[in-house]
């Protein structure tokens, strides 16, 4: 799989929702590695929403990043509850029942 279907799928995620590591590897046919491995490789100054991808706890993970992250999700309007969650009903793609 190339980079190229990740900046896709990255691409992909709306504004306003998020997705998860695991979740994009598996649209990726990679493992959450390789996920973690692009993320790092994003360019300075992309317009990719790096941002929308979460942990599988619906949590911003403990990275350099997390406070940028963490505003650039609020200025979409997405905010974690009390223990840090973000809401699963902005889950992208949507979960299955």
């Amino acid at each position: 799989m190339s980079v190229e279907i990740f900046y896709q799928t990255l691409a992909s995620v709306p504004p306003g929702h998020f997705t998860s590591y695991g979740r994009v590897a598996d649209l990726c046919g990679v493992h959450v590695r390789q996920v973690l491995a692009w993320l790092r490789a994003v360019p300075e100054g992309s317009t990719l929403p790096w941002f929308r991808i979460l942990n599988s706890q619906c949590r911003i993970s403990d990275h350099a990043g997390a406070a940028r992250q963490y505003r650039l999700l609020a200025a979409e309007g997405l905010l974690p509850d009390r223990l840090g969650r973000f809401p699963k009903e902005l889950y992208w793609p949507p979960l299955l029942s």
